[in-house]
């Protein structure tokens, strides 16, 4: 018979990760968020021996959240919050459809952006009120916008 790894749902992950954090809060507190993140990071290694299976980083970065440790962005996710920063502030379209700006940001670093990074870029852009309104009301493929200009 096989051996089929277990399968949890993302609460019971998080609810495993919290027991042993408190447990070690508890025992020895971490004084830091560097021995936090280096605890969870031996927690995952163990969650991988014990489940045969490993969790997804999105994953982990919630949870980090949750903690209260605010993970600092790449220089790769730098330029990238630049770019679409750049392209929200030209353009209306952009503005209005997260597919076409995820579009736009593969087609010109020719990689993927981590989806739950993105939509901490968006969410960042569009608390602050304070942007200038674009000059441009053009779609990814040169069309005018459907909702605006015509």
């Amino acid at each position: 018979m096989k051996n089929h790894p277990v399968k949890l749902s993302d609460k019971d992950k998080e609810s495993w990760f919290r027991s042993l954090v408190d447990e070690r809060q508890r025992v020895s507190p971490l004084k830091t968020e560097e021995e936090l993140v280096e605890f969870v990071r031996f927690c995952r290694k163990m969650f991988r021996q014990l489940y045969g299976r490993d969790v997804s980083g999105s994953f982990f970065r919630l949870l980090l959240n949750d903690f209260g440790v605010a993970r600092a962005q790449s220089a790769s996710v730098k330029k990238k919050r630049d770019f679409i920063f750049a392209l929200l502030d030209e353009n209306q379209a952009f503005r209005d459809s997260k597919a076409q700006l995820k579009k736009a940001v593969n087609a010109k670093f020719g990689e993927k952006i981590l989806g739950i990074v993105f939509d901490e870029i968006w969410n960042e852009y569009h608390e602050d009120k304070s942007h200038p309104t674009p000059k441009k009301n053009i779609d990814l493929f040169g069309q005018p916008s459907l909702f605006g200009e015509d």
